[in-house]
């Protein structure tokens, strides 16, 4: 199991199975221990972790209000982003006659790698991008203390 090196206390969800990772966002066979997972009951957290190590952030949205999870502040010096992709949230039972929802729940995912160590903070907004600031309705936000490989 991957090793955490979490502040105590942190709530953390580690390879959620199912769906998840979501292609593209997994992390490389060759590229070292799985991405430590945050979700929304992590925000205003912080995490100790190394240079190299990835993080992943799992956040709900609803496709069809137009809402979306988007990065609002980043330290390109310290965190690269990988990429990010809405994926939809399985039924609880998913069969083949029950697939997911169209403009249902959507998990979003995000992933991003440490870069060099110091202090810094990653925040996301979730809003809708044509009405601008005023409808941000709300941020997951995590500060990030990172360390030398």
């Amino acid at each position: 199991m991957h090793s955490l090196r979490a502040l105590p206390g942190l709530a953390m969800l580690i390879g959620c199975g199912g769906f998840w990772p979501p292609p593209g966002l997994a992390a490389p066979p060759d590229q070292g221990p799985e991405p430590i997972t945050l979700i929304e009951r992590d925000n205003n957290r912080t995490l100790t972790m190394r240079s190299g190590d990835q993080l992943r952030i799992m956040l709900r949205e609803s496709a069809g209000t137009g809402y979306s999870w988007q990065i609002e502040e980043i330290d390109p010096t310290r965190l690269k982003s990988l990429g990010n992709q809405p994926r939809p949230e399985p039924p609880l039972e998913q069969t083949p006659r029950r697939p997911p929802l169209v403009g249902g729940p959507l998990q979003h995912a995000f992933l991003f790698r440490c870069l060099r160590p110091g202090a810094t903070r990653l925040s996301l907004r979730h809003w809708r991008v044509w009405e601008g600031p005023n409808s941000i309705d709300r941020h997951f936000t995590v500060k990030l203390r990172i360390l030398a490989p």
